[in-house]
């Protein structure tokens, strides 16, 4: 079964079979279900989480997709209905599009999840590794505030760059009256696939997270002024240097065989 406000995301994961039964609202009609999964903007994921765990047996499993794991703090722990059955998670896979009709079969294959765990059961951490596992998925265990700092520089920071990539092209373009646009290179093209994702949850995402992204900001900008000020000396020998680690970085990622 599926839960969601919105009507044309129900029918497509109907229309697909994703779902057998669609409902709009959060009922006792989720107490028929063993696993949970609330895949939100995670602004939005606490306050149903609540909301949910008061309908669910005590054999019923919640657990999270969300990019950031601060949101889950005391306050939220004391307010919630068997706060053991609660597990929080982080499938790192997906694409700028969204919604049960952009679904793949193999979207999680070979990618990571990472667990936050802090009140949850072993039984129940178990279970969802082994849910993870099933679908092609390598499981780790993380804190909550490791977390939030690795995804700041792997997933959030890069979603930023692109973000703030294409909005400085469109202004110089606008600037210059040159057709950029029709001329971009594969790189700006990358970027302009990133910066096609969902605005809602990535606000959201910036705003949770936003004690590790000002200070991941700092660092970029200060790498980036030190990289124009290489830039200005012509000092070549560090430039390629610099492009020569990059390089070591991306072969390290691909021999890790992460897609």
């Amino acid at each position: 079964m599926g839960i969601d406000t919105n009507l044309s995301n129900l029918k497509a994961a109907l229309k697909i079979k994703a779902l057998d039964k669609a409902y709009t609202k959060i009922d006792k009609n989720i107490n028929k279900s063993s696993i949970i999964f609330v895949c939100t903007p995670v602004s939005m994921i606490p306050k149903l989480i609540k909301k949910t765990s008061a309908f669910i047996n005590s054999n019923a499993i919640i657990t999270d997709v969300g990019s950031v794991k601060n949101i889950f703090n005391s306050d939220f722990y004391n307010s919630i209905h068997l706060k053991e059955n609660f597990v929080p998670g982080h499938p790192i896979a997906g694409t700028e599009f969204s919604g049960a009709k952009h679904s793949m079969n193999e979207l999680f294959k070979n990618k990571w999840c990472l667990l936050t765990p802090e009140f949850s059961s072993k039984k129940n951490i178990n279970i969802i590794k082994k849910f993870w596992s099933s679908i092609g998925m390598s499981v780790a265990l993380m804190s909550p505030s490791d977390h939030d700092k690795v995804m700041s520089i792997t997933s959030h920071l890069p979603h930023l760059i692109a973000f703030t990539i294409v909005e400085m092209a469109v202004k110089y373009n606008n600037k210059v009256k040159k057709d950029l646009m029709k001329f971009s290179a594969g790189g700006f093209r990358d970027f302009t696939r990133i910066a096609s994702s969902d605005p809602t949850m990535w606000k959201d995402i910036f705003i949770k997270n936003k004690s590790n992204m000002t200070e991941i900001i700092d660092l970029f900008i200060k790498s980036l002024l030190e990289f124009k000020l290489l830039i200005s000396n012509e000092d070549s020998a560090k430039i390629s240097n610099l492009i020569k680690n990059s390089k070591q970085v991306r072969k390290k990622i691909i021999s890790l065989k992460q897609n």
